[in-house]
């Protein structure tokens, strides 16, 4: 298998073609908990009289991690079954819960209004929390309900608030000890911000969605501060919610659906497309791409991580998978127009080729028959901290595919 993951690399850097397995799924969460199809047909996981707000994969990239107002909580529901379990709830502290996502730690990072609207960003782990930074201690007046992301270059958590009418609505980027500084201070002079915002990993560019009383509109926001409005529809709820594409797809676009149609967005001409959905799906409060968790780290102890692939498409098969100081841009651009987003360097050389062991364990090389495989990352034999931000990715090896490479997986931001 080390010599298959050099080939990998070889492979990567000569520019050939490979093909792409894509996740055509979307999770949707408003009255009930959805799985979306890109051919527009959907079924329905949990029916939610609470009105789910914030939706994720959970670790394991099977279980759906929510929020909810009614039980006043983050909740994990089972697919398979239906039902969900409580995380944490507090009727003092999470009265609203709007966003959630997952830190390099395996923790959920959660934003949520408390019982006197104040807004906050908050770290759930094993079952309790701590708060990171409320909207008092920012002295910004807003709320934290219209969309957050990690940033992959960063690992900061980054969130579109809405300040109301008339208010400034700042874009701002929380680092984990709740400092934080303004991407921008005004998103658009349009209209209100909706729920929900995306990242182009290939760009850096951050999106969000809004609507006046004439159109939805889409807002690029670059980390620069500066603001563009790239496309509108004239269904006000056409960018309700937003998600971005795998970033291998040899097109960049998002996925923004609202009832009747799943709308895609390109993001080198911002045309707007759509697909009927095919009955009555939810009002959307939020969004991810189904199963995308391919690569998530979790903290076991200190200075050690369990290392989790998920390819759920693709059991069985081999994989590659390295770590980069280099950063994620321009990355390793293919002869198909897709990208592995990660520069090569000495790190990502040693880690292909397995040869940082106990440092980086990238486990068995091969998935298992539920497309997954455990490794492990260990630094107890290294200062703490190191301050340093990396890189982790993979790809999917296939003999039947161009190549013999078949998925990229989005890179994954650590800061140790």
């Amino acid at each position: 298998m080390r010599i298959c993951n050099l080939l990998v690399l070889l492979l990567a850097m000569t520019g050939g073609a490979w093909a792409q397995n894509h996740t055509e799924s979307f999770l949707l969460g408003g009255s009930s908990i959805q799985v979306l199809k890109g051919t527009g047909t959907f079924s329905t996981l949990y029916d939610n009289p609470g009105d789910v707000h914030g939706i994720v994969n959970d670790v394991d990239n099977k279980h759906i991690v929510f929020g909810e107002r009614i039980n006043k909580g983050w909740f994990r529901l089972d697919p398979a079954t239906g039902l969900w379990t409580t995380i944490v709830a507090d009727t003092i502290a999470f009265d609203y819960p709007t966003e959630i996502t997952i830190d390099h730690n395996g923790d959920y990072i959660v934003a949520t209004s408390d019982i006197t609207w104040t807004y906050g960003l908050y770290r759930i782990r094993g079952g309790s929390f701590t708060t990171i930074t409320t909207t008092v201690r920012m002295g910004i007046r807003g709320s934290f309900n219209v969309g957050m992301v990690r940033d992959v270059d960063t690992g900061h958590f980054v969130l579109q608030t809405y300040g109301g009418t008339p208010a400034p609505h700042p874009l701002v980027s929380i680092a984990p000890d709740g400092t934080f500084t303004t991407i921008i201070a005004t998103y658009s002079t349009l209209g209100k911000p909706r729920y929900q915002l995306a990242q182009d990993m290939r760009t850096s560019d951050f999106y969000v969605g809004g609507s006046d009383p004439n159109q939805g509109f889409l807002v690029q926001v670059t980390k620069a501060g500066t603001s563009t409005v790239v496309a509108t529809s004239p269904d006000l709820n056409a960018f309700t919610v937003l998600a971005a594409d795998r970033a291998s797809s040899p097109a960049a676009r998002l996925v923004h659906p609202y009832r009747n149609s799943l709308y895609y967005t390109d993001l080198n001409t911002f045309t707007v497309t759509s697909v009927a959905v095919n009955g009555f799906s939810v009002s959307p409060r939020s969004l991810t791409i189904d199963r995308s968790r391919n690569i998530q780290t979790v903290l076991t102890a200190p200075g050690t991580f369990a290392l989790n692939f998920s390819f759920p498409g693709t059991p069985g098969l081999g994989y590659a998978a390295g770590l980069t100081l280099s950063g994620i841009r321009p990355g390793i651009t293919l002869a198909d127009g897709r990208t592995i987003l990660a520069n090569p360097d000495w790190l990502l050389t040693l880690t292909v080729g397995n040869n940082l062991q106990p440092i980086f364990n990238p486990g068995p090389g091969l998935l298992d028959s539920g497309g997954e495989a455990r490794g492990s990352i260990n630094l107890t034999s290294l200062p703490s901290p190191l301050g340093i931000t990396v890189h982790l990715v993979a790809v999917v090896l296939d003999p039947n595919a161009s190549l013999g490479i078949a998925t990229i997986a989005d890179p994954w931001v650590m800061v140790l």
